[in-house]
């Protein structure tokens, strides 16, 4: 009951129900609503709970492959995220969605960003880094791009096709920090899928740090509009 002030939004008892966690006297103390679960999600990613979560746990099983979206955060309309967060789970852009990142995101330990064909990340002022129970030895995984190696490229801030590279543009004195690769232009890291090969990648005013690679690009055999201005590494 007292862990529920922490993990439930409002930090109320419940009144006229008797069946709940959080109900003051009598009843079934067993039990939480829907959105109790959900309130619980929200404040083990937006709240300082978040400290007391080890940095390998994740809501995917064991052995899941990257290339799974089922238990993913997926994003499939433009999304500006702009509240700090810490996330529990790999994200997927789908095709034709755009992602702007904005905040501070906190990743655990092996964790995707996964960008379609189509579809854009945009790490605008934003950093996105390891969770904060993590040491310096856990890394997060990748933000892993996937785009189509038979088809010119894309302008990056033009309207995508749904068969065109993905896109990913980082500027305005963002931080990628403590991944294995802070961004890579395979679908899924260490997977060989050329036909995926030739996403962008558009750095501006931006900051590499402690990963043990900053970015990695397959062949590609068209001109590549991916370009670095001011990167850091």
């Amino acid at each position: 009951h007292e862990f529920g002030h922490s993990f439930i939004d409002c930090y109320v008892h419940k009144s006229g129900c008797s069946n709940h966690l959080m109900a003051q006297s009598g009843g079934n103390h067993n039990i939480m609503l829907e959105d109790d679960a959900g309130c619980i999600h929200r404040n083990l990613a937006l709240s300082n709970l978040r400290q007391f979560v080890d940095c390998d746990e994740t809501y995917n099983p064991f052995n899941t492959p990257q290339s799974s979206t089922a238990y993913d955060r997926v994003v499939t309309t433009n999304e500006l995220w702009d509240i700090d967060m810490r996330l529990y789970s790999n994200v997927t852009v789908r095709t034709g969605a755009t992602l702007t990142v904005s905040c501070k995101l906190l990743m655990p330990q092996g964790g995707l960003i996964k960008v379609e064909q189509g579809a854009k990340l945009i790490v605008d002022g934003g950093s996105v880094m390891r969770a904060n129970t993590c040491s310096p030895t856990q890394y997060w995984g990748a933000i892993s791009v996937a785009g189509n190696s038979a088809k010119i490229q894309p302008i990056p801030t033009a309207a995508l096709a749904t068969d065109d590279a993905g896109v990913v543009i980082l500027k305005n004195q963002g931080i990628l920090e403590g991944a294995v690769v802070g961004v890579t232009t395979q679908r899924i890291p260490g997977v060989y899928e050329p036909q995926f090969w030739g996403a962008v990648v558009d750095v501006n005013d931006f900051t590499f740090r402690d990963c043990r690679k900053g970015v990695e690009f397959m062949k590609y055999d068209f001109p590549n509009r991916s370009k670095f201005s001011k990167a850091n590494f």
